[in-house]
């Protein structure tokens, strides 16, 4: 008997082990999942309440329930990443523009569409993220996405919000775009936008705090960092959809860019020695505040030095270069490429 007993406490005690050790690895496995779930932002439903409030309502009614309603519960992201951080009257010319030009426009079938849209584009969002998964497995850890109306900002961009890289879709502006491959090239561009200023977080949260916004960076790191960094996206998109539109690129500018690619380039490398917003615009905006430069000349030309140095490093190497790695580098290979043409 006295046998039997200790049997069974022996028994009790390794299935109290074994349970523990189930507990501590499930938490593990729960905690690791966790870290690697995607996470998906949507302000659609908000807007879509907001929207039934305001819709017949005349525009400085809208644009009145837009700030007290609806932006209000986002204003912190509205603030730092659709305004740039921008305060006093220039913010308030901005937000005064943006909302005129966005409500003069939008319509009842507008909306209905960005409602569809915004299922649709979760789903291609997911998609997209496990095709850069199972090209660069090595990175963990996605930046998270939000989808809301962008004030047509953008359709598309990666910014810096609570010290790290988030990537947001303009749900308004996406609505336009008929060719899904496009789409999903364009998803791709920017989430490996958010991989690659991802693995620069630290540099960016030690040089900048909770000062980074895109006039900061244009200003302080230049517009071949610009250059490299669109070109990086392009290209690794490139390598995940072969033939899908090169998303960031004007496609039928190509051979207007390889035609003048002399003339352009040096025009580049001499207005990078000071960089602006104005500058920026030059070379990556839609459109191109200067006649004489074809819109996103500043990406091809990234994409043009990547061509060049991924014969040599590789994508994941790249993307580990800090900002002054990156402009020296691509100093000398277009530098490299002018004396070559």
């Amino acid at each position: 008997m006295r046998r039997r007993s200790l049997m069974r406490r022996s028994a009790i005690r390794i299935s109290g082990i074994f349970l523990l050790l189930l507990v501590f690895f499930g938490i593990k496995y729960f905690c690791q999942e966790k870290s690697n779930h995607l996470k998906i932002i949507s302000f659609i439903p908000d807007f879509l309440n907001f929207w039934q409030e305001a819709e017949n309502n005349p525009l400085e009614k809208k644009i009145a329930l837009w700030e007290n309603s609806f932006e209000a519960k986002h204003s912190k992201f509205y603030q730092k990443v659709i305004f740039e951080g921008l305060s006093g009257q220039e913010l308030r010319y901005l937000k005064n523009q943006k909302l005129k030009d966005f409500f003069s426009s939008l319509q009842d079938i507008d909306v209905e569409r960005m409602s569809i849209k915004e299922i649709e584009l979760k789903s291609l969002i997911k998609q997209g993220a496990e095709a850069l998964k199972r090209k660069f497995p090595e990175y963990k850890t996605l930046p998270d996405f939000y989808i809301l109306p962008s004030l047509y900002t953008s359709d598309g961009a990666v910014r810096p919000y609570d010290r790290k890289f988030i990537v947001y879709f303009g749900l308004e502006v996406l609505i336009m775009k008929k060719d899904l491959s496009a789409v999903r090239a364009l998803i791709v561009h920017e989430s490996f936008h958010g991989l690659h200023l991802g693995q620069l977080n630290e540099y960016f949260t030690i040089n900048y705090g909770d000062q980074s916004n895109l006039f900061s960076i244009i200003h302080r790191e230049g517009l071949l960092f610009f250059a490299f960094m669109e070109g990086l996206a392009v290209y690794a998109t490139e390598e995940i959809y072969p033939t899908f539109p090169k998303a960031g690129l004007v496609e039928e500018n190509i051979l207007q860019y390889e035609k003048n690619f002399l003339l352009l380039a040096k025009e580049f490398l001499y207005d990078q020695k000071v960089s602006d917003f104005l500058k920026y615009r030059k070379y990556f905006g839609v459109p191109s505040n200067d006649p004489t430069i074809p819109e996103k000349f500043g990406y091809w030309l990234g994409y043009r030095v990547i061509k060049e140095l991924i014969k040599k490093y590789s994508l994941q190497e790249m993307m580990a270069w800090e900002p002054k790695k990156v402009n020296q580098m691509a100093l000398v290979t277009i530098q490299k490429m002018l004396n070559e043409t």
